[in-house]
């Protein structure tokens, strides 16, 4: 499987090295550096090695999430889950993997709920509760 780029075979045997933007309809949608964005129809493309991780819907209303092989009719996701296999007339749609985000963020609320009182009579006033939040957020 390749390291950098995804890579696509076509039918007559050209190879182009890519990212893999998206496929639904029997379409898939490539971004190469010597060809710009391309659209192909899946019948044209004999072999897919993904790079990166791609989701992977099939038939079923199934999601495999990992890096892809497509060789002729076969269709393996490489994924935390091990290996998962499906035939090509299962694939509906693929897209880029949902990456965790590059930051994070953390939260406290204080509050107070105590109420006092204070003075006499007619002259008496209420002190309000008090809250107070603080954020802080990171990015890598």
């Amino acid at each position: 499987m390749p390291d950098e780029y995804d890579r696509v075979q076509l039918v007559p045997g050209e190879w182009l090295r890519s990212e893999i933007r998206a496929m639904y309809q029997d379409s898939m949608e490539f971004d190469s550096e010597e060809l710009d964005l391309l659209s192909l129809d899946l019948e044209d493309v004999r072999v897919v090695r993904s790079a990166r991780q791609l989701a992977v819907r099939v038939s079923g209303d199934r999601v495999a999430t990992g890096r892809l092989l497509v060789e002729g009719e076969d269709v393996r996701v490489l994924g935390e889950e091990g290996q998962q296999r499906f035939t090509r007339h299962e694939l509906l749609t693929i897209t880029r993997a949902a990456q965790p985000a590059p930051w994070s963020s953390t939260w406290s609320v204080r509050s107070s709920s105590t109420s006092r009182w204070s003075g006499t009579g007619s002259r008496a006033r209420s002190r309000t509760p008090t809250a107070a939040c603080r954020r802080r957020t990171t990015f890598g």
